[in-house]
């Protein structure tokens, strides 16, 4: 897994330039969609600022394929599961996108560690 959490300016440029790029990959219009220097294969993950985010202020952006998914979540857990490929957005999220689902399941409970 190659995550990065974004927490400065610079890290946020290079989301946005990603997802810029994708879109004009999609359009047409971003030939060198497939440089993978300029435009990395990984996941970001950040918390959005956006006013009208505030039910789904975790946001990941899954480069990893070259299809530039950006998808939001309630929890911070909901996003990890997300990240670890455990689940995908479409899968029911509100079933595991909430607080404690990594610890209820991944089976990191206190009993068994």
């Amino acid at each position: 897994m190659d995550l990065m959490i974004v927490d400065d300016d610079y890290d946020r440029a290079i989301v946005n330039q990603v997802i810029n790029a994708h879109a004009a990959y999609i359009d047409g219009e971003c030939p060198d969609w497939h440089d993978t220097k300029k435009y990395p294969r990984r996941q970001w993950l950040f918390f959005s600022d956006i006013q009208g985010d505030k039910g789904t202020p975790f946001v990941v952006v899954d480069n990893r394929t070259g299809d530039c998914w950006v998808e939001q979540f309630a929890t911070l857990d909901g996003a990890l599961l997300y990240v670890m490929d455990v689940y995908t957005t479409c899968e029911r999220q509100g079933d595991w996108d909430y607080f404690g689902a990594v610890k209820d399941r991944g089976g990191w409970m206190e009993k068994e560690v």
